[in-house]
């Protein structure tokens, strides 16, 4: 990354989360940069979110903490990590977050996760069922069924 690019990347974000740590990643570690903030999600509980942004095209990785009982985090095996499951990877491009979209709208789709997370949690602490507030995709031992295109971007309110 070039200082330019490093200045629109980050355009802002320092504002909005003056606490943002940044660092290159470590021996071992995927190639990248690593972002550590704590986002506060509405009303729920702050959470330390780590998101590393790799060097070259590729999904970004985005962890928190707290409670890993959602079926929109994943282990990476080997890595010891649970990742945010933010998109589907066979998604068309304008669903995901890509890299000139800026480090401030990659944290906006973490905060976001997190609400619905919350939510959900709420929801199944509740009723023992839950609804996840966003698009879904097909998970891994899970029934989900994709969701029609129209109703995945009415529901997330990216409709272009």
């Amino acid at each position: 990354m070039t200082r330019a690019e490093d200045c629109t990347f980050e355009e802002g974000v320092y504002r909005a989360y003056p606490d943002l740590k940044r660092r290159l990643s470590k021996s071992g570690e995927p190639f990248g940069i690593w972002y550590s903030v704590v986002i506060r999600p509405y009303r729920f509980e702050p959470r330390k979110v780590d998101a590393l942004v790799p060097l070259r095209e590729e999904e970004p990785w985005v962890l928190a903490d707290g409670p890993t009982d959602s079926p929109h985090r994943y282990y990476v095996t080997g890595k010891g990590f649970v990742r945010l499951c933010m998109w589907y990877p066979q998604d068309p491009p304008r669903a995901r977050w890509r890299y000139f979209d800026g480090l401030l709208a990659l944290l906006g789709h973490a905060r976001t996760h997190l609400i619905r997370e919350g939510f959900y949690r709420e929801e199944w602490a509740r009723h023992g069922r839950a609804t996840w507030l966003g698009p879904e995709a097909p998970h891994e031992g899970s029934p989900l069924k994709r969701l029609p295109e129209e109703q995945k971007w009415s529901l997330s309110g990216l409709s272009r």
